[in-house]
């Protein structure tokens, strides 16, 4: 019986080969699929790498941030309201915060608002609440806001919040590039460098009582351009000796003196603002100086929409090294609630 099941073993055990060798023969050879779908695979492999370049190009390409001038970001998590100044020569941060009942004037040609107020304006009007903001405090700060982070949660630090924009879970306008390079300074940085600043406690507000017995925070404008100044201004600005003059060629009344705050709160000197008589539809920058850089100037220029004229004639009886002369356009692209 034992030699029997032995036998019967043995003979299962070349059966189970022979069906194994048979079966063999038929599987390709190492490497067949390959050989076969080579010229998929390669292609395959084509397209993941244009993707990825294109990603690069695109973040390149559409970077707010050179990685080496102070970057002003308007910040809104939930309903509140902040303000960030990144100086990497200096490698520091500035953060300031708006109380949620700080009065502030919203862009678009919008009255004062309540800074906790403003999220909900936006969504009301239809307008992109991270462009509204950052538009809202160019023209409250008078200071030049290159882009925002808009989170519907607060973050329990800056970084944070730059790292959940960088992962997709905060809306901003700002490439991955300007992001990835945000966070990785914002990494290094000791916690004595990253600085935070109530606005309330700039002494630019005054805690007032509204007719109706609710306290608010009024700005007096004098004291927050001398704070802006003093710390928001960019430091590449102030280090150039030009003379701006200002020309509003527009029928809206108190324009050139809300673009005379930007452009003096940048850093740059402001020798008078006048009113023409006939309007204009561009509004342009022109350069009288011919020892101006146009490069130092292009920014600013840019990001107000003006378009820049080398060696103009100048103005009659004016002593400015650049001349902004205001159009329609400009009050169309910050005071017009329908653009």
């Amino acid at each position: 019986m034992v030699k029997f099941s032995a036998r019967k073993k043995r003979h299962n055990f070349k059966k189970t080969q022979a069906i194994f060798a048979k079966f063999s023969k038929k599987l390709p050879a190492p490497g067949y699929y390959f050989q076969k779908n080579k010229t998929i695979f390669f292609v395959l492999i084509g397209v993941i790498m244009v993707l990825c370049l294109a990603e690069l190009w695109n973040n390149l390409r559409f970077s707010v941030w050179d990685g080496q001038s102070q970057l002003n970001l308007s910040l809104v998590q939930g309903e509140a309201l902040s303000y960030v100044k990144i100086n990497p020569e200096l490698e520091e941060v500035l953060i300031l915060t708006f109380p949620d009942n700080a009065m502030v004037q919203v862009a678009k040609g919008f009255a004062d608002y309540q800074a906790s107020k403003i999220v909900r304006l936006a969504k009301q009007e239809k307008i992109p609440v991270g462009k509204l903001t950052s538009q809202t405090m160019t023209i409250f700060l008078g200071s030049l806001t290159d882009g925002y982070i808009v989170s519907s949660v607060q973050s329990s630090t800056f970084s944070n919040l730059v790292f959940k924009a960088l992962t997709k879970r905060a809306s901003t306008n700002l490439s991955s590039w300007d992001l990835f390079r945000i966070w990785l300074l914002l990494r290094n940085m000791r916690s004595d460098q990253v600085k935070t600043v109530d606005l309330s406690q700039t002494g630019a507000y005054q805690l007032t009582t509204l007719p109706d017995g609710s306290k608010v925070y009024q700005i007096n404008y004098d004291l927050l351009d001398e704070w802006v100044l003093r710390e928001l201004a960019q430091p590449e600005y102030l280090n150039q000796s030009l003379r701006w003059e200002i020309f509003n060629s527009t029928d809206h009344v108190g324009l050139g003196q809300a673009l005379k705050r930007i452009v003096a709160n940048s850093g740059f000197e402001v020798i008078g603002v006048r009113q023409e008589n006939k309007p204009v539809e561009t509004s342009v920058l022109f350069i009288n100086n011919k020892s101006v850089n146009k490069d130092k100037i292009a920014k600013i220029a840019k990001y107000l929409g003006l378009k820049i004229n080398e060696h103009p004639v100048q103005t009659k009886g004016s002593a400015a090294d650049i001349e902004i002369v205001i159009g329609e356009d400009f009050w169309q692209r910050f005071f017009n609630k329908s653009n």
